[in-house]
């Protein structure tokens, strides 16, 4: 009767908190992917974050994010996708730390990859930011699923 009480208890506090098991596991290889298929040339901040916006689809998916592997895999996503990939892109390919930024454009929520206060790419909008988790903080973040709350 203990067990099922425990187990009970873990599933109420997951779904309470937000977590799915099966991404939290993925969470916490979220920076292990084969990024082969980029250019070898594709190496700064700058050039990943035009990369991933000149070769990506962007399409809303909704209130759900991808990890870096499945966006890269698939060809399109939204801008929490795209900021969660070239966020660990710059890090493998340039070991730079970025930041997650949220905040709204023009009244619309919206997720970007900032390097020394820059942001990924030239939007147009003011980007009024409340917000930003830290690089060694993201995936606390994903396992969490607080990113997008």
């Amino acid at each position: 009767m203990k067990i099922k009480n425990i187990i009970f208890a873990v599933i109420i506090i997951s779904l309470l908190s937000g977590c799915n098991m099966e991404l939290a596991k993925d969470c916490e290889k979220w920076l292990d992917f084969d990024d082969s298929i980029i250019p070898a040339n594709i190496d700064s901040f700058d050039k990943i974050s035009n990369w991933v916006w000149d070769n990506f689809k962007y399409k809303k998916i909704g209130n759900d994010f991808s990890l870096p592997e499945k966006t890269l895999h698939r060809g399109y996503g939204d801008c929490t996708d795209f900021a969660i990939l070239i966020i660990a892109l710059v890090w493998k390919r340039c070991h730079i730390k970025c930041r997650l930024a949220h905040g709204l454009v023009d009244g619309n929520g919206h997720v970007e990859a900032i390097y020394n206060n820059r942001r990924a790419k030239d939007f147009e909008g003011k980007f009024d930011i409340y917000n930003y988790i830290e690089f060694d903080d993201i995936k606390y973040e994903l396992y969490n699923y607080t990113i997008i709350k």
